[in-house]
């Protein structure tokens, strides 16, 4: 299993807007430049951002797009599920689903063991991103910048 593209360049976006600082604005070129993302790729990411309220935009000559929130309060669980939609592993896990077990209506979903399997997974893979924010990306490029590391 693999996050797609999209949310790949969507998490580079949302981190290189977070280097930018609070207040910090970037254009939409430069961000497709700098992250090598397609450029209209990288406007289709931004309006879904910015329609999950996790980036403004602004127009004019110093527009671009920044952060809507500070950079402590925007999750990587956030992002992902602005761009992949509710984190739900498998179908199993919709609330409107039937485990396929003989003879249930999925009314009981506990009785179901790969539903109970699946749903810690789930809840294990939601915990973690929810715990990851854009601060402790940045503090993290801080930190391998000061050991020597490179960055990438």
């Amino acid at each position: 299993m693999r996050i797609t593209n999209e949310t790949e360049y969507s998490l580079r976006i949302m981190h290189r807007l977070a280097l930018a600082g609070e207040g910090g604005r970037l254009d939409a070129r430069t961000l497709s430049e700098e992250l090598g993302v397609p450029p209209r790729f990288t406007l289709k990411i931004l309006r879904k951002l910015m329609g999950g309220g996790l980036v403004k935009s602004y127009k004019g000559a110093s527009g671009g797009y920044s952060l809507a929130a500070p950079a402590a309060d925007i999750t990587v669980r956030a992002i992902v599920e602005t761009i992949e939609g509710p984190l739900t592993i498998t179908r199993c896990l919709d609330e409107n689903c039937a485990c396929g077990k003989p003879g249930m209506d999925g009314s009981d979903k506990t009785l179901c063991y790969f539903h109970r399997v699946m749903a810690g997974v789930n809840r294990l893979m939601a915990e973690e991103l929810e715990k990851a924010n854009l601060a402790d990306a940045v503090a993290g490029d801080i930190a391998g910048e000061i050991r020597g590391e490179r960055k990438g």
